[in-house]
């Protein structure tokens, strides 16, 4: 049985590394995301997925970002569908048409949670009908930056936020998250950063 508006919905903090920003000319190479129960007993699943692009089309500035040859270079082929490289020994590239058959019911009525997570969802939208599936999170999804920085803003004590544009980087040290602890532009280290600074916010002493 689906959700209600009013049932608890399961958290899928998540983030993408792709060939450029245009989501028309651009693709996703890298997905990395967790999948929080509403059920507190349940741990985290954490997945991440490589899946080949087309790169004729790529920018190279996108790729040096995000690591991509460097991060791949021992990428080896397979037959086994979707790789979890979250738990995989070594480095597979995953079939895209079994990962989007995998996200797809993950993302059906979950409540997505990104850092600027318009681009990343631009991004799977496009890439998830391009293999057949289509995108069916809820329609209300969270960008941790607002969410931090409102935090910040009733509690100046900490550090207040200030107006925006934001400093990402600032806002996550803000409430206790050193974002030099995660290796950046990496899909799952970005999704963790993103899901740590949700917890941070969410199990402040002061909401106790």
């Amino acid at each position: 049985m689906p959700p209600t508006d009013t049932a608890p919905r399961n958290l899928v903090f998540l983030d993408t590394e792709t060939t450029g920003l245009d989501d028309e000319r651009h693709e996703v190479w890298e997905i990395g995301f967790i999948v929080r129960s509403p059920l507190d007993m349940e741990p985290d699943e954490e997945h991440l997925y490589q899946v080949a692009p087309d790169l004729s089309t790529a920018d190279p500035g996108a790729l040096h970002i995000g690591g991509y040859y460097q991060r791949t270079q021992r990428t080896g082929p397979t037959d086994r569908g979707a790789v979890n490289l979250a738990a995989a020994a070594a480095p597979q590239w995953s079939d895209p048409r079994a990962v989007a058959e995998l996200l797809a019911p993950i993302l059906d009525q979950a409540v997505g949670v990104g850092a600027l997570p318009d681009f990343d969802f631009r991004h799977l939208r496009r890439w998830l009908r391009r293999h057949g599936q289509c995108w069916s999170a809820h329609y209300h999804h969270i960008d941790i930056e607002p969410l931090v920085a409102g935090y910040l803003q009733a509690h100046p004590d900490l550090a207040p936020a200030g107006p925006p544009p934001w400093n990402s980087n600032q806002l996550s040290a803000a409430v206790g998250v050193d974002p030099k602890q995660y290796a950046r532009h990496q899909a799952l280290e970005d999704a963790r950063w993103v899901r740590d600074q949700w917890d941070a916010v969410y199990t402040w002493p002061s909401l106790t």
